[in-house]
């Protein structure tokens, strides 16, 4: 799990570096910390994960879905 938080992060940051509009930063941001993005998709698994687990992976999701946090990573670009 860890290994697919760390690679939707890569390439996050890789789209958003791509982006050249702020249209095409949104579409990123959906894609991923939306409703169906592939952050939440993932937060839907927490049940599943061993209970041992579940805090780290949680505390881990929702740092890489903080909207303030991806916020600034699209004010990088």
């Amino acid at each position: 799990m860890k290994d697919k938080i760390t690679g939707i992060l890569s390439e996050v940051k890789e789209k958003i570096s791509a982006a050249s509009t702020e249209g095409e930063l949104q579409n990123v941001k959906s894609a991923y910390i939306g409703k169906q993005g592939s952050l939440s998709l993932l937060m839907k698994e927490l049940p599943a994960l061993d209970p041992a687990l579940r805090p780290e992976i949680g505390k881990l999701l929702n740092q890489a879905k903080n909207p303030a946090g991806f916020n600034q990573n699209i004010s990088a670009v």
